[in-house]
């Protein structure tokens, strides 16, 4: 292939790429806006512009996840933002977000964040008001940093100085539900999480928080201001330290998905069950 053929194919390609994720982009603002709604995979298509088939192939690939998970996760996102700020009872949340069974939803929320419904909220009541240092310190405090078991290292950086930063690793692309392990760390920073998924592949998910003052600016965090990084691995060979893998933190985007789990209160919920 001549240079001037291989210049004018990369610039397709180029065309090509962002094109789809405009398109991509589109359809996750008509997720954003409808979610409560029971959009199927022809509707999100046709916002789109593309057949059925290519939208989902091209959609997974740009996010990582597929058009549904992508709902569920703003139907969650939403969920827990009316369970922290409103007095609205579960089944009415249920509804509100697009759900006519109680405990499909219950099941669902369940899986993405770690808590039920009503454990969420309690516990984000509790410790909404608590400013984001002191909870750090305290988790800098008293994080288990000695487990046994295979593990993954790494290190996190991020170009907006230092902060702290929660790292998990998940067996799914987007961070829901409880993590294999996790650590707090003081960016920039080396990381170690322990009890590693073996054998099978999982995937690393950072975020921080630049912004935020309390614990209540994180549990529903879904902004330009969140900075997020993530990273898959592959099997854990044996029970040998898998690394050490470089995650760069950077804005979180349009096309990445929101951050469902709740590490604090997965963690203060563990350290108020064992005191």
């Amino acid at each position: 292939m001549s240079g001037a053929v291989f210049d004018q194919a990369r610039v397709y390609r180029n065309d090509t790429l962002l094109a789809h994720k405009s398109s991509i982009e589109t359809a996750i603002a008509a997720l954003r806006q409808r979610f409560d709604e029971p959009l199927s995979l022809d509707d999100l298509a046709h916002v789109a512009f593309m057949s059925r088939y290519h939208f989902t192939r091209v959609f997974t690939k740009i996010t990582g996840v597929s058009p549904g998970r992508f709902l569920t996760a703003f139907r969650m996102q939403e969920a827990k933002r009316l369970l922290l700020h409103t007095h609205l009872n579960v089944t009415d949340i249920s509804l509100d977000v697009g759900y006519n069974s109680l405990g499909t939803f219950t099941r669902t929320f369940t899986a993405s964040v770690g808590l039920p419904p009503l454990r969420f909220r309690q516990l984000a009541r509790n410790v909404s008001d608590l400013s984001l240092a002191s909870a750090v310190t305290f988790m800098f405090a008293h994080l288990e940093r000695n487990a046994q078991g295979p593990a993954v290292s790494g290190v996190l950086e991020s170009s907006q100085g230092s902060m702290p930063a929660f790292v998990g690793l998940f067996r799914t692309l987007v961070p829901q539900s409880r993590p294999f392990s996790c650590a707090l760390v003081q960016t920039p920073s080396a990381f170690v999480l322990c009890r590693a998924p073996s054998p099978g592949w999982g995937h690393i998910s950072a975020a921080a928080f630049p912004t935020a003052q309390k614990i209540a600016d994180i549990l529903t965090a879904d902004s330009p201001t969140m900075l997020v990084a993530s990273a898959t691995i592959g099997e854990t060979n044996g029970g040998h330290v898998v690394g050490p893998i470089l995650l760069r933190l950077r804005p979180s985007g349009v096309t990445d998905p929101p951050l469902l789990v709740s590490i604090p209160l997965l963690f203060l919920e563990r350290t108020a069950n064992l005191s």
